[in-house]
């Protein structure tokens, strides 16, 4: 047989192992991805396969078997990966192999106390991130003296690295990314020489980042982000002349920046976000003349103060600037070098000044944020350009004039904040053309962590992260005037309109009720007339709503949903002519509903009480005739001088009795 569709093989419903057993010269097997769903596993039809020396099967997803420990009986095999099979039980010891590869198995144990008892003379590379190790595996690793690689992410490893995994001299690639690991990083560290991916990140080391670290000459990784490390950068970086990334992020970091950063040639992503940086930002941090190598730089979250190097801009394939929450002061330097590469621009959080002409001609840009700053100047006509961005934020600068109407042209928009400027006249009446607000189609790209500050839901939060269905308008806080465009009414999947506080006039546009994605609405201390749009109560996904301190009359709408979302009357108070609940006002119009009316029920006449009332006035009718004229009688047989006082007497009875109906 000189060959096998393995395709076919595997897809069919008998199996594909009794083909393959046939190939008893067979040494190398992959079969991954094919999908194969059987729940044993077919280790019988392997036992032929005396030549095998590696076997793949990874991301057969639906395999769900035990795993097979008769892989032990296989003693030319040298390479297995299972990965991500949903495979179960525990792993065996396996002396025979040179690389193993068990990850993204959830319940598949690894315990390292059998794992590991023995030596494993020939192993080069352990791959069990994902799965659950039972153990310090740790500690016994070092019967693995051969190891190469090792990776072990998001396995719940407790404990500090232990002296014995420094002596794994051999060992090139240690990936321990989210465990639980504590302790320092031990100086000697400097003893795995040949160490060129070293990930860290995501645990609880603490102590000072040691300097031997920067011995590892032939590291190319480094990833410590999100520890408690502590100490300085110290200037032997430049020693590291193959780092091509370098994340110290969330740590403790302190002192300056060192210039010998700039030694770092391959360096193509630098994170230095979330420390305690302080001083200015190099120059010599920066190329001189043009390169294209560095493809992101995040120096955010610090205490870095003075001004931006003017040749940040020779950084030619620069993606990627996160300069933002610092001290920073002056203008932002002019990056022809940036013009077609750069797509994430974050300054927020400064007190960078002068214009933002310089975003005229950075064209690829997707995200930008300028918040928070003292920018001044009107917005750029240029800015209609910038037809990727999905993204701006201009928040609390000093900027003034008009929103341009080129804005209208920026299709991909998902975000606009101009909230708490200056800004004067109409809104664009062209909205329709803001795709990205009506029906997003775009991808969006990840941008990993940013820090975007925005009022949603009448609250200031802090986005830490961008998805496709975050969409946002605010433009409050300013001197807009004019009327909101109907126009306003197609952008179907905003979640967010906040245009409290300016000067808009004339009557909300009844088409704010096909905003049916609309979560929150704030058109608060403005100048708004006429009634509030019945269409409003049939946005059910409105969840905040603030209409106060306008010039609306007529009645509130009611309906079931609408009613819930101001039972106080806030989102109603300062409009004088607004009436119906939740306000006291009554509508004109409403004074006769207020009185009660008799209802259905309470009209109909029950037989039994008509009965008793017949009897009740047959009884005292009765009573008073044999009463009267008994007496009457009586006074007529036997004296008739007793007549007139009698009848005075009845009389005056009478007369009280009249009196008294008057009255009451």
């Amino acid at each position: 047989m000189s060959g096998i569709d393995l395709y076919e093989a595997t897809s069919s419903p008998e199996g594909f192992g009794e083909d393959i057993s046939h190939l008893s010269n067979l040494r190398d097997l992959d079969i991954s991805r094919c999908n194969i769903t059987s729940p044993i596993f077919p280790i019988n039809e392997f036992h032929n396969l005396s030549h095998l020396s590696s076997l793949k099967m990874n991301r057969n997803f639906q395999l769900s078997s035990l795993f097979p420990v008769q892989l032990a009986n296989l003693t030319s095999i040298s390479i297995l990966e299972l990965s991500y099979c949903n495979l179960r039980g525990s792993v065996p010891y396996l002396p025979q192999l040179k690389e193993l590869d068990v990850s993204g198995n959830q319940d598949l144990h690894v315990d390292s106390s059998v794992l590991f008892k023995h030596q494993w003379p020939r192993l080069q590379k352990l791959k069990i991130s994902g799965n659950e190790v039972i153990g310090s595996i740790l500690h016994s690793i070092s019967n693995a003296p051969l190891l190469v690689w090792l990776s072990a992410t998001s396995c719940s490893i407790q404990g500090s690295l232990p002296l014995s995994l420094y002596n794994l001299s051999q060992l090139q690639y240690l990936n321990l990314y989210n465990n639980s690991l504590t302790g320092d990083i031990h100086s000697l560290i400097s003893n795995l020489k040949y160490l060129y991916h070293l990930d860290l990140s995501r645990n609880n080391f603490q102590g000072y980042l040691p300097s031997s670290l920067y011995n590892l000459s032939q590291l190319q990784y480094l990833n410590l982000y999100n520890n408690s490390l502590t100490g300085d950068i110290h200037s032997l970086i430049s020693n590291l002349k193959y780092l091509y990334h370098l994340d110290l992020s969330l740590n403790n970091i302190q002192g300056s920046l060192p210039s010998s950063l700039y030694n770092l040639s391959k360096l193509q992503h630098l994170d230095l976000s979330s420390n305690s940086i302080t001083g200015t930002i190099p120059s010599s941090l920066f190329p001189t003349k043009p390169q294209f190598e560095t493809d992101a730089i995040d120096l955010s979250n610090n205490q870095l103060s003075g001004i931006i190097p003017t040749n940040i801009g020779y950084c030619g394939s620069l993606r990627y600037l996160n300069l933002g929450t610092n001290n920073l002061t002056g203008k932002f330097p002019r990056v022809l070098q940036l013009e077609k590469t750069l797509k994430y621009l974050q300054l927020s959080n400064n007190n960078l000044d002068g214009t933002i002409n310089f975003i005229n001609t950075l064209h690829k840009l997707e995200f930008l944020n300028l918040e928070y700053n003292n920018f001044g100047g009107s917005i750029p006509t240029g800015l209609g350009s910038l037809q990727d961005i999905k993204y701006l934020s201009l928040r609390s600068n000093k900027l003034t004039g008009s929103i341009p109407e080129e804005i209208i042209h920026l299709q991909k928009l998902q975000i606009l904040d101009l909230a708490l400027n200056n800004l004067s006249g109409r809104i664009p009446q062209k909205l329709g053309n803001w795709s990205g607000l009506i029906n997003n189609s775009y991808p969006n790209d990840d941008y990993g962590d940013i820090t975007l500050q925005m009022v949603k839901k009448g609250n200031v939060i802090q986005v830490k992260k961008l998805y496709n269905y975050s969409t946002l308008i605010d433009l409050s806080c300013n001197s807009l005037n004019g009327s909101i465009p109907k126009e306003i009414g197609l952008l179907k999947i905003l979640s967010s309109l906040n245009l409290s506080n300016n000067r808009f006039s004339d009557e909300i546009p009844e088409s704010i009720g096909n905003l049916s994605a609309l979560e929150s609405l704030d058109l608060s201390s403005n100048r708004l007339s006429g009634h509030i749009p019945q269409s409003l109560t049939k946005v059910h996904s409105l969840a905040v709503l603030n209409l106060s301190y306008n010039m609306l009359s007529g009645k509130i709408p009611i309906e079931s949903h609408f009613d819930t979302l101001s039972v106080d009357g806030l989102a109603f108070v300062g409009n004088e002519l607004l009436c119906g609940l939740p306000t006291k006002k009554i509508c004109d119009g409403d004074q006769n509903s207020s009185t009660i009316k008799p209802t259905k029920k309470d009209d109909e006449v029950d037989p039994e009480d008509v009965k008793d009332k017949l009897l009740l006035y047959a009884i005292v009718f009765l009573g008073f005739a044999v009463g009267f004229w008994s007496l009457f009688f009586i006074l007529l047989m036997k004296k008739q001088k007793w007549w007139l006082p009698y009848w005075r007497f009845v009389d005056s009875i009478a007369i009280e009795i009249i009196e008294y109906v008057q009255k009451y």
